[in-house]
C-alpha cells in the first residue's frame, strides 16, 4: 500500500502489463499467497495429500518469486545490511531443502516397520511401528507427532502427519489412527512387516514442570474423539515417572 501511495504511477503500479519485470514479480508473488490463503483451506478436508503438495510447492514459487522481486530490483542488493542476510537466507534455505528432500530419503532415515495393527474400536486401530534401523533422534516426547509416509521417497508420495500415542526406549511407535479417509483406511488394513518411514517427532504440547510445581503431582488433561492420543501418551509417561498404574 504504502509502495502504491508514494509511486507516481499509483494504481498503474499493480498493473502487471504497465510495470516492469521486477514489479511483475512482486505481484506474481502476491498472487500466489492469495491462491493460497483463499483456496488451499477450502480443499483441505477433502485431499489432504493433494493439498499439502500444492501449499509446498505454493511456497516454493512464492519464496522464488520474491527472490527474483529482490534481485531485478537491483538496488536493494547493494546494500551489505540487505545482500548479505539474503544470501544466507538463501543458503540455509538451499540446505534445508536438499537435507529434507534428497538426503533423507537416499540415507533410508526414519525406517520403521509394522509390527502390529491393534483394533481399539470399529473405526479406530493403532499402528505399532518397530525401527528397522536407528529409532528417532531425539526421542519423542509425549504430545510430540510424526509424519508418517508409506513409500521411501519424499518428493512423490503422500505424507499425513500422527500424534504418537505412546513410544518406548527401544523406539517402538504406537500410533492410534482412525478411519477418516484414503490415508488412515490404508494404516488401518496396512500388512504386518511392511516398510513405512517415519520424519520427527515435532511438536511443542509437551507438558513442563515449572519451578516450584511436583512433578509428582497430577494433571488436567481435556481432548475428545482422537484428539485423545496425545492425552494417552502423556498419561502413560506420567504413569511411568510416578509408577501410578491407575
Amino acid at each position: 500500500a504504502g509502495a502504491v501511495t508514494h509511486s507516481r504511477m499509483g494504481l498503474s503500479l499493480l498493473d502487471p502489463f504497465a510495470v516492469g519485470p521486477s514489479i511483475q514479480t512482486g505481484i506474481a508473488a502476491v498472487l500466489l499467497m492469495l491462491v493460497g490463503g483463499a483456496v488451499l483451506p477450502r480443499l483441505r478436508s477433502r485431499r489432504y495429500g493433494l493439498v499439502a503438495r500444492l501449499h509446498a510447492l505454493l511456497g516454493v514459487g512464492v519464496l522464488a518469486l520474491v527472490g527474483a522481486h529482490v534481485v531485478l530490483l537491483g538496488d536493494l542488493l547493494e546494500n551489505p545490511l540487505v545482500g548479505i542476510p539474503l544470501a544466507l537466507l538463501g543458503v540455509a534455505l538451499l540446505a534445508m531443502l536438499v537435507r529434507r528432500w534428497v538426503l533423507r530419503p537416499l540415507l533410508n532415515r526414519g525406517a520403521y516397520l509394522v509390527a502390529a495393527v491393534r483394533p481399539e474400536s470399529a473405526s479406530t486401530a493403532t499402528v505399532v511401528l518397530a525401527p528397522a534401523g536407528r529409532p528417532l533422534l531425539p526421542a519423542p516426547e509425549p504430545g510430540q507427532f510424526v509424519w508418517l509416509r508409506l513409500r521411501r521417497d519424499v518428493a512423490t508420495t503422500i505424507e499425513h502427519p500422527f500424534t504418537i500415542a505412546a513410544s518406548t526406549r527401544s523406539g517402538l511407535l504406537e500410533l492410534t489412527v482412525r478411519d477418516q479417509g484414503p490415508f488412515s483406511c490404508r494404516l488401518h488394513e496396512i500388512e504386518r512387516g511392511r516398510s513405512v518411514w517415519v520424519d520427527g517427532p515435532h511438536g511443542a504440547f509437551v507438558p513442563t514442570v515449572s519451578a516450584g510445581v511436583d512433578p509428582g503431582g497430577g494433571l488436567v488433561l481435556i481432548a475428545g474423539g482422537v484428539g485423545v492420543t496425545p492425552i494417552m501418551s502423556i498419561l502413560r509417561a506420567h504413569a511411568d515417572t510416578t509408577g501410578d498404574e491407575d
